[in-house]
């Protein structure tokens, strides 16, 4: 279980492959490809979350701001990317998407009901961190891996096959890097450890056929972001 509290900070707080992405991106082609598909395949889904959301400002969600604001100023962002409240989005929900080529975040309103402002720190730094980090772009195109006709007919075959697998492992990083975001905003493993449960974490998960299905999901295990998460904490205490 999580110890005492200690202070966590790291200017550069990514994970060591989440640097794989810049380097992705940093072919145009690749990079014309993923913004040709996410425009093509997911411009109406992401209009759809954003329909009915609030953009959260400090006259009506102050204390949701201020909390916001905490999460900006522990992760010494340079931008403010706006935060909306969505009916979109069900349970213990947040996201970061880009719509019409502004990036924002979404959290969902039973989030806001129930979450103590330590576990928001967590959900609204670990989207921060996705920000931060320019996880976006790629995040809204991964899905379109999983539907090989659709990859094939935008990126083409050779190109699918050049990014798909690295991208799925990227992906595994980006959320220890958005993780460790979260962490530095709520400074406290605990807090960590408990959004982790009330997502579904089970600590008694070792079975082998979970574990190498989580080798080819885009989504690592929560037991696996958890013990990831650990030891981070641990190396910059």
């Amino acid at each position: 279980m999580p110890g005492a509290q200690t202070t966590y900070y790291k200017t550069d707080y990514a994970y060591p492959c989440d640097s794989y992405i810049n380097t992705l991106l940093g072919t145009y082609l690749v990079r014309k490809a993923l913004q040709k598909t996410a425009e093509k395949y997911y411009s109406d889904e992401a209009e759809k979350l954003h329909q009915g959301s609030t953009l959260v400002t400090s006259q009506n969600y102050p204390q949701l701001h201020a909390t916001y604001e905490k999460c900006i100023d522990r992760l010494k962002s340079s931008e403010r990317w706006p935060l909306y409240v969505t009916n979109q989005l069900t349970g213990i929900n947040a996201l970061s998407i880009e719509l019409r080529g502004e990036q924002m975040i979404l959290i969902s309103r039973q989030a806001v009901a129930q979450l103590s402002e330590e576990e928001l720190l967590f959900v609204l730094g670990h989207e921060l961190g996705h920000c931060q980090y320019g996880h976006i772009i790629c995040h809204t195109v991964l899905g379109l891996l999983n539907d090989m006709n659709k990859a094939s007919e935008v990126l083409g075959p050779l190109l699918t096959d050049t990014i798909e697998v690295p991208l799925v492992k990227w992906f595994h990083c980006s959320e220890f890097t958005a993780d460790r975001a979260g962490l530095i905003s709520c400074q406290s493993l605990q807090t960590a450890h408990d959004i982790f449960v009330k997502l579904g974490m089970n600590n008694a998960c070792t079975d082998a056929y979970v574990h190498l299905k989580e080798v080819s999901s885009p989504h690592p295990l929560l037991q696996t972001r958890w013990e990831m998460l650990q030891k981070y904490a641990n190396d910059v205490k």
